[in-house]
C-alpha cells in the first residue's frame, strides 16, 4: 500500500490593520453554496451552514501573497482559543488526510478555526481539485471527529468563486490604489458592470445573516505562517524535515509551538453529535 505523506509548509505574511468591515456582496448561489465577495479580505468566498457549523472556501488577497482562505465556525466549541494553534485532520472522500496548521479565532462572536494557504502553491490547487472532486469532507480534532458534512454542489460553488475573483479584480485594484491615497475615478477604473448587474448587496439577501467574518477577526487570523499540507513529489525526493507522516494527529509534531489544548474540552462541547 502506498505510503502517503503530509507536510506542513510556511511563509511569512505581513501583519497588518484591516479597514472597516463592508457588507459581502452576493455573487450566486449554488445549491446549498452561497458565494459573495467580501471587500474586508478583497476576496470571493463560499459559504454552507452544516446544521450547527459554518464552514467558508475561497481566496483572501488582501495581502501581498494571495492565499485560500478556509474557516469553519461553530457556536459549540466554546473552548477554542483565540490565537491558539490547533492540529486538525481533515479528509475529501476517501484521499489522504491533510494535516492543517489551523488558527483559533472569534468571528462575530463565534468560536472556530482558520487556516491561509499560498494560493499560488501546486498544492493549493490539489486541496481545491479534491474539495470539488469528492462527494463528502470529515474534520477531526485528535480523535474527536468535529464534523462530517456533505460536498454536494462543490464543484460549481468553486467554479463561481473563481469567476467572482476574476469578476471584481478591477474593484480590488481600486480599494489597493484608494489605501494608497490615489483617487480613482470609474471612467478610469470600471467596475466590472455585467456581474454588477447579477449581484445584490447582502443587506438585502441576507447574507448577512450567515455571519460573515467580520473586520477584527481577519485581522486576528492573519497570522505570520500560511500553511497547508501536502503529497510529496514521488519517491525521487528524499523527505523533507518539515513533512511528516499522516497519522493520528496527537501523535504528530506541527510546523509551529501549540498552546496546551485538552482534546477532551472540545469533546464534550460537541457530545450533542
Amino acid at each position: 500500500m502506498t505510503c502517503f505523506l503530509r507536510g506542513v509548509v510556511g511563509m511569512a505574511l505581513v501583519l497588518i490593520s484591516l479597514p472597516a468591515m463592508s457588507d459581502p456582496i452576493r455573487w450566486a448561489l449554488i445549491d446549498d453554496w452561497d458565494v459573495g465577495f467580501y471587500p474586508a479580505t478583497r476576496g470571493c468566498l463560499a459559504f454552507a451552514r452544516f446544521d450547527d457549523t459554518d464552514f467558508f472556501i475561497g481566496f483572501d488577497t488582501y495581502e501581498d501573497v494571495p492565499a485560500l482562505d478556509i474557516t469553519v465556525l461553530d457556536g459549540r466549541w466554546e473552548s477554542i482559543e483565540q490565537n491558539s494553534r490547533y492540529p486538525i485532520s481533515l479528509v475529501f472522500g476517501d484521499q489522504p488526510p491533510w494535516t492543517l496548521d489551523m488558527l483559533g479565532v472569534y468571528m462575530d462572536g463565534t468560536p472556530g478555526l482558520n487556516i491561509l494557504i499560498d494560493a499560488s502553491m501546486d498544492r493549493s490547487e490539489t486541496f481545491v481539485d479534491e474539495f470539488q472532486r469528492e462527494a463528502g469532507m470529515t474534520w477531526s480534532y485528535g480523535d474527536t471527529q468535529l464534523g462530517k458534512f456533505t460536498l454536494r454542489g462543490s464543484r460549481r460553488a468553486f467554479e463561481e468563486v473563481r469567476a467572482c475573483q476574476e469578476a471584481h479584480q478591477d474593484e480590488i485594484l481600486r480599494m489597493e490604489l484608494e489605501e494608497k491615497g490615489i483617487i480613482v475615478t470609474p471612467d478610469a477604473l470600471p467596475l466590472p458592470t455585467e456581474a454588477a448587474a447579477s449581484v445584490t448587496p447582502a443587506a438585502q439577501t441576507d447574507l448577512s445573516a450567515q455571519r460573515p467574518p467580520s473586520a477584527s477577526a481577519r485581522a486576528v487570523s492573519r497570522r505570520p505562517e500560511v500553511a497547508a499540507t501536502v503529497p510529496p513529489p514521488a519517491a525521487e525526493q528524499p523527505a523533507r524535515p518539515d513533512v511528516i507522516k499522516a497519522q493520528p494527529i496527537a501523535a504528530q509534531s506541527v510546523a509551529t509551538p501549540i498552546a496546551p489544548v485538552d482534546p477532551k474540552a472540545i469533546s464534550e462541547a460537541l457530545a450533542s453529535d
